[in-house]
């Protein structure tokens, strides 16, 4: 994001949203491939905290709610009364331009998708909850998502160990207690 603040400021709050909401970019943007897709203005609902979109690639509703990061970004954006649109444009180029000038290689902007979901699994949020914030038909669909980084992994082994430890301390304790010496 350093990259973002200093080169592209005002492409911030996309990223953010991206980030924080884990929309496709069909749903964030007005696409060639989906030309009445885009996040509208009148899907965002800050009163309540909530992003509703009416058609999902699914072609079903959903509603994704919103972090204090999305009500901070989408309350600061300006709103134009006749732009109906959050964003314009598709961020295919400047994206990767940005990328390439933080030396960031092979990521795309579906990849902030993915960061969304990986966040969540990392974060202990069930794998159903994430399905369902992201929009996924099946969990199925959702463990493609779930590529953990291996400091990830290497904690989650880590808790093994400490659990392994903790648990041979109270047999240790139980046993003491159990034998009655009290130490006299």
């Amino acid at each position: 994001m350093k990259v973002v603040h200093e080169e592209a400021p005002h492409r911030e709050a996309e990223i953010l949203v991206a980030l924080h909401s884990g929309l496709r970019r069909s749903e964030q943007y007005k696409t060639a491939q989906v030309p009445d897709g885009g996040l509208k203005w009148e899907h965002v609902n800050l009163r309540v905290g909530v992003i509703r979109l009416p058609r999902s690639k699914t072609g079903k509703a959903r509603a994704i709610p919103m972090n204090s990061v999305l009500r901070h970004v989408f309350a600061t954006l300006p709103r134009a009364i006749s732009r109906a649109l959050v964003f314009s444009g598709e961020p295919d180029k400047w994206f990767a331009e940005l990328c390439a000038k933080a030396k960031i290689t092979d990521f795309t902007w579906h990849d902030l998708r993915h960061t969304f979901g990986r966040r969540l699994a990392m974060a202990d949020v069930h794998v159903k909850k994430i399905a369902e914030l992201m929009g996924h038909s099946s969990i199925m669909v959702t463990s493609r998502y779930m590529h953990l980084s291996p400091e990830y992994l290497d904690d989650a082994v880590e808790c093994l160990a400490q659990h392994s430890a903790q648990r041979a301390t109270r047999r240790a304790t139980n046993k003491f207690a159990v034998s009655g010496d009290d130490g006299k």
